[in-house]
């Protein structure tokens, strides 16, 4: 339970930061993804906000996790900076660099030297995404550098209001 409080606390932040008035701030969208390590063969979920900054910078604040399922059961807190090589196309291709806080719940149960609660890890990655429009689909694939791991994430973004992005698109939702 007191994991799930720390999944609602933080996702109730990412969420403030893009209800901020910030002019630095263009679009924002809320979203979730399926994750797959193919290294250590475990499923998780994550959830994010994208906060775009330019046509070619985005900040994603993250929460992931890892269901007891599996044979490592973990949250991870962070986030990650988007530079996307094609703005202007209708799928934008990014560099992503991730840094994130990692709570391994069953640590103790690994035969692993480096195994501890508390980690911070790193992720170089890259990605690609609708540029515009309400639903804005994702995938990325990632490197996990201090656990020399690789996983897979696809997912959905949720823009509200101007789903523009320069194309002027009108959500649904909204016509």
């Amino acid at each position: 339970m007191k994991y799930f409080k720390k999944i609602i606390f933080l996702f109730a932040f990412v969420l403030s930061l893009g209800n901020s008035q910030a002019q630095v701030i263009k679009e924002w969208g809320v979203g979730f993804a399926g994750i797959w390590n193919y290294t250590a063969m475990t499923y998780g979920a994550d959830l994010r906000a994208h906060l775009i900054l330019s046509n070619r910078i985005t900040i994603a604040p993250q929460l992931q996790y890892y269901p007891a399922f599996n044979t490592y059961h973990d949250f991870y807190a962070g986030a990650s900076l988007h530079f996307n090589f094609t703005p202007s196309y209708q799928w934008g291709l990014y560099a992503l660099a991730h840094a994130s806080y990692h709570d391994w719940i069953n640590y103790a149960e690994s035969t692993n030297s480096k195994a501890q609660q508390n980690n911070w890890n790193a992720e170089p990655g890259l990605g690609i995404i609708r540029n515009y429009g309400c639903v804005r689909p994702f995938a990325e694939a990632r490197y996990n550098i201090k656990w020399s791991e690789g996983n897979l994430r696809v997912g959905l973004t949720f823009f509200i209001g101007d789903c523009g992005g320069g194309h002027h698109e009108v959500c649904p939702a909204y016509q």
